[in-house]
Formats: C-alpha cells, structure tokens, sequence
C-alpha cells in the first residue's frame, strides 16, 4: 500500500512539473493568456457589469483600453495590466498610510 502512494506521488510530482513547464513555455510565446480582453472579459476580469467598464474607460477615462477600428461601433480591448494599474489606483490605503503621504507633502 505504502508503495503504491510514493508512486502516485512521484506521478503527480511529474505532472506538476511538466505543467510547471508547460506554463512558462505559454507565457514566454504570448499565448493567448497574454492577448487583450474584450469589454465581458475585462469587465469579469474586474468584477462589474460590462457597461459600468465601458462607462469607466470611454466615458471618463479612467481605464486605458484600445480601439479596434474607427468610429463609436469599434470593439475596444483591454491589458490586463491596464486593469491592474487601475485596481492599483483604486486601492485605498490605511489611516497611517494616508498620513505618511500628507505629512510627505
């Protein structure tokens, strides 16, 4: 029985390891995991309604995005790090956090 285990674990150690791979082999050849999101994958991405980004990134101008095309019919795209810069900006920091900057200025 004991055998048995450490075998199944050297398997799923190898299939750990080959997906580890397999992984950063997709990162490093801009594998779609890396292409822009369309507005309901940034809006899921995000959390809201896909109105509420489209709001937020044309209207006001607080998303950067991408405009594929010309005139108002154009698919816009987003990065994903595009949406975390403004997650990022978004963030609220702690009473202390806020004191440090004012006293900074």
């Amino acid at each position: 029985m004991l055998d048995q285990l450490v075998e199944l674990v050297k398997e799923l150690i190898a299939e750990v390891r080959l997906l580890r791979k397999e992984v950063e082999r997709r990162s490093e050849t801009g594998h779609p995991a890396n292409r822009p999101l369309t507005r309901e994958e940034a809006a899921e991405y995000l959390g809201i309604h896909k109105d509420t980004l489209y709001r937020w990134a044309v209207e006001e101008g607080r998303i950067a995005y991408s405009r594929l095309g010309e005139g108002s019919r154009a698919s816009i795209r987003f990065t994903r790090s595009a949406l975390d810069d403004f997650l990022e900006h978004q963030r609220i920091g702690t009473v202390n956090q806020t004191l440090a900057r004012i006293r900074k200025n």
